[in-house]
């Protein structure tokens, strides 16, 4: 039987130290394996307080960073939610906020950080100055100040529209400088708004989810849209003010980064906690179609083509077409397999196999695969779809397998067996 391990956000906890973990889950910060804190950023209880409101006692470095440890994959998309408070300021409105942070951070500053760990690259970056919301840098910086080749996701609450052009004092704006070093100014911004529904800055927990799709994304609040802006980790994005384009990040091994969160303030100061975090990353390795009955491959039975890209024709008038999508993932199974263009309320089966055939037909269509394994019988509905997952529970890591869906299908005009195929799809299991 399949068993369907749909992933959603926090439906896995994976060990920190894993070297290639795609998805990780913090309910609450009672354990911070796996995590990676800079500056002033520590544990406190439950939470995971990135600076305080106290002045530091030697002054002048009031930022904190926390960082998963382990570069995780973005390029392919990702989902990511997590619960901040920003309370108990030192006066009245707060300051700088915080941001939610993708990098590959390559230059340390020259110039040390005087409370906490020092600034380093990757897990271990921090921006040099309070104001800049620790990944940005302050006038006139030399390279390294900033956290470098990264895109910031600026929950900004302290209006110094002089010198950075801010909005106002509750917005988020998109920072990048591609594979330079990031500013919190306002003409490094690719996409902002400063029309919230909600209250950045209002001592209360407010939930964040940042979904990234390879050419979008968008930033919630508290379940409100409140940004879209057009990005791509690999061909970057315009900037807001200029329209100039900016290039994206040089990635690690061309597709993971550092994720996590920095925080900054001058004179002004607060509390600056996050309280739950989880990730999912997505995979671009959805695998590919081949084996059509349109009559760009073999022949099918009495000529009977379907439409391109689907099986042989059946009694619904056209082919079936088997088409993937999700993560193929042996540990991050969000695979799903769906045939649209079957005839309606007949009997199936999807099956996998090793070894991918050609020219071979069977039935009333053509046998693109082996079938090493087969699953339980699986109905069309009354529009002739049927969809499936959990495929993963019977793959291994590195293995190249061959989907097809099979169909009973009596009445069909050809009548060489009564049954027929949807098209094959092959993918490599990660």
């Amino acid at each position: 039987m399949f068993r369907s391990t749909l992933l959603g956000l926090g439906a896995a906890t994976l060990a920190g130290g894993l070297a290639h973990a795609q998805s990780f889950n913090y309910p609450d910060f009672t354990s911070t394996a796996g995590l990676s804190t800079v500056g002033l950023a520590a544990q406190s209880g439950t939470i995971l307080r990135i600076q305080d409101n106290v002045a530091p006692a030697n002054g002048g470095d009031n930022r904190g960073a926390l960082w998963y440890a382990t570069a995780v994959n973005v390029v392919g998309g990702f989902d990511t939610t997590f619960v901040y408070s920003m309370n108990t300021p030192s006066t009245t409105g707060g300051s700088d906020g915080l941001a939610f942070v993708i990098q590959n951070d390559l230059v340390a500053s020259s110039a040390p950080i005087v409370n906490g760990s020092p600034d380093g690259i990757g897990n271990m970056a921090i921006g040099r100055h309070a104001s800049a919301a620790g990944f940005g840098a302050f006038l006139n910086p030399v390279a390294g100040d900033s956290v470098d080749n990264s895109l910031a996701i600026h929950l900004d609450t302290y209006n110094n529209a002089s010198p950075w052009g801010d909005l106002n004092s509750n917005h988020i704006s998109v920072h990048t400088g591609g594979t330079a070093d990031n500013s919190q100014d306002e003409s490094f911004s690719i996409g902002r708004t400063g029309f919230l529904t909600t209250d950045l800055n209002d001592g209360a927990n407010h939930t964040v989810r940042v979904l990234y799709v390879p050419g979008t994304l968008e930033v919630y609040v508290d379940g409100a849209l409140e940004l879209t802006v057009a990005y791509d980790f690999n061909t970057g994005g315009t900037y807001t003010d200029s329209a100039a384009a900016i290039g994206g990040l040089n990635l690690v091994s061309g597709t993971s980064a550092f994720v996590g969160f920095t925080s900054g303030a001058g004179s002004a100061r607060e509390n600056r906690d996050i309280v739950s975090w989880s990730f999912v990353s997505s995979s671009v390795n959805t695998g590919a179609a081949y084996c059509f009955g349109d009559g760009t491959g073999a022949a099918c039975p009495c000529a009977a083509f379907g439409a391109p890209g689907a099986g042989c024709m059946s009694t619904s008038g056209t082919g079936a077409t088997l088409v993937a999508s999700g993560n193929a993932d042996v540990a991050n199974d969000s695979w799903q397999l769906d045939v649209s263009g079957a005839p309606a309320n007949k009997p199936g089966l999807f099956f996998q196999g090793t070894n991918r055939l050609s020219n071979v037909t069977a039935g009333d269509g053509i046998l693109c695969s082996n079938s090493s394994l087969r699953y339980a019988v699986n109905s069309t509905d009354a529009n002739g779809n049927v969809t499936q997952t959990g495929f993963g529970a019977n793959a291994m890591a590195g293995q190249t397998l061959n989907y097809q869906y099979w169909f009973r299908d009596t009445g069909n005009p050809c009548n060489a067996g009564g049954f027929n195929f949807s098209n094959g799809w092959a993918t490599t299991w990660q």
